[in-house]
């Protein structure tokens, strides 16, 4: 996965990928997450979008300046983030 520790904390554990039972972290390395599929059902392709669940928020939300919020698939808001 395009994305890792400089964008998702793992202070405490790794995440979890919505509507994905089947998928689990396995590492997250500086820029890269590795997530092995446990269960055949679920399948990705390449360029796929995945909705990942941080166990804690608040060290996730330090990384970013900008939060987006999404609605029916669409960009609704867009939060500036104080530093």
């Amino acid at each position: 996965m395009d994305a890792g520790l400089k964008s998702i904390s793992g202070e405490h554990g790794l995440p979890s990928v919505k509507g994905y039972d089947g998928l689990r972290f396995r590492k997250l390395n500086a820029e890269h997450g590795i997530i092995d599929m446990v269960e055949a059902a679920d399948s990705l392709d390449v360029g796929d979008t995945l909705e990942i669940w941080p166990r804690y928020s608040d060290a996730t939300i330090n990384l970013h300046d900008r939060m987006y919020g999404f609605r029916n698939g669409r960009v609704e808001e867009v939060l500036k983030l104080q530093g």
